[in-house]
């Protein structure tokens, strides 16, 4: 099959766009969890000082937490694309190559 070289995306683009897409959704997702963290501190600067229920603090800690979570899932689904595009695009071939290299040395 022979495409023309204007049709052909070169490799690093792809990497780069890839790159740029995770980057973006990471710093929606920082933003949130620094806010939460400034309201989970507040809440407790609140209850320490009389003006607000335990629950309060509770809800606050509760919806960190959950924030953060999935920061941590999404930024793991991104690391996995990330290593399957590389091994897409015919990264991890030598390691393949060197466990096959003592069957084919040994004589």
């Amino acid at each position: 099959l022979w495409l023309p070289a204007q049709q052909l995306v070169p490799r690093e683009r792809i990497v780069e766009h890839a790159v740029e897409v995770r980057d973006g959704d990471n710093v929606a997702q920082r933003r949130q969890v620094k806010a939460l963290q400034q309201y989970a501190s507040t809440a407790r600067l609140r209850y320490d000082n009389g003006y607000t229920s335990f629950i309060e603090v509770l809800d606050a800690e509760r919806s960190l937490f959950n924030v953060q979570l999935q920061y941590t899932q999404t930024h793991q689904v991104q690391l996995q694309a990330m290593i399957n595009l590389y091994l897409a695009m015919g990264g991890g071939w030598v390691v393949e190559a060197e466990k096959a290299a003592p069957a084919n040395g040994a004589r």
